[in-house]
């Protein structure tokens, strides 16, 4: 009780509902990329080396999480900058999570339906629940979080939605306010942030201050009227909303879907609003 709504959605176990993929023309043989067979193919070494970083960084080593981790890790190897971590290829997932499963270095868990968290035998972790609703972090950081914030989008920088990926770009930044911070902190605080001080919130794919963003939006359209909010966009039935989100679901190499990720993702995809 008391507990936030975990911000993963997984996919669920079971046959999925076949009869409006055709109607909402989601096939699965569309949506996938013709360079699957380009996957990078990655070590046991390798997988190591990002588990073991994520638990420096006191981030649970789960399998999202270690795909990206070894994309950075690849990145940076070819001499790009954080920013275009997303132009390194995708990992191969499958191969992951085999390592994680047959290494006897590594303990694997299920974690969350078809997800997975991989653990170094005999060495434990101190890594932060980032979903927690406690928050022991001083006034003062957060109100400097939020000038931060009201100044990056002021002028024009961007965040990701991802809570990971914006953690990553703020420890990057070497901010004084969030200094000796890990980046499991980071990310909890994006959390919080979001979930319960509304310091911060969604827009057009980004992480922005929470007056600018489509729920702060939603709010005023709540109490003022539905013409303060303006779409274009009709917005998905109950029976599209659950088809489209299964067919995501399937087709995300991790089997999972930032909810932050979520909702711009089934936008562009079927050209509906997912609307609570």
């Amino acid at each position: 009780a008391g507990r936030p709504a975990r911000l993963v959605f997984a996919a669920a176990c079971g046959p999925g509902p076949q009869a409006l993929f055709a109607r909402m023309d989601c096939s699965r043989e569309q949506d996938q990329p013709d360079d699957a067979q380009q996957k990078m193919k990655v070590s046991v070494s390798q997988v190591l080396a990002a588990i073991q970083s994520l638990y420096d960084d006191e981030v649970k080593p789960v399998g999202r999480v270690i795909l990206q981790r070894l994309r950075e890790h690849a990145a940076e190897a070819a001499g790009l900058d954080q920013a275009d971590v997303d132009s390194a290829p995708q990992v191969d997932a499958r191969r992951v999570r085999a390592i994680c499963e047959h290494s006897r270095r590594l303990h694997l868990v299920p974690d969350a339906c078809r997800e997975y968290a991989a653990y170094i035998v005999d060495m434990p972790g101190r890594f932060v629940d980032v979903l927690s609703t406690a928050d022991p972090y001083p006034p003062e950081l957060w109100h400097a979080l939020d000038v931060y914030f009201q100044w990056c989008f002021a002028h024009g920088f961007a965040f990701p939605a991802g809570r990971y990926k914006s953690a990553k770009l703020l420890v990057a930044r070497q901010l004084p306010f969030l200094r000796g911070r890990s980046l499991g902190q980071v990310c909890h605080i994006i959390h919080l942030a979001v979930a319960q001080r509304r310091l911060l919130g969604y827009l057009n794919r980004g992480l922005v201050p929470f007056r600018f963003s489509e729920d702060f939006h939603r709010i005023l359209g709540a109490l003022q009227g539905p013409c303060v909010v303006d779409t274009t966009m009709r917005a998905a039935t109950a029976e599209e909303a659950r088809a489209g989100v299964w067919t995501l679901l399937q087709l995300s190499p991790a089997g999972a879907i930032e909810l932050s990720e979520l909702k711009d993702k089934f936008r562009e995809t079927y050209k509906l609003d997912l609307n609570e």
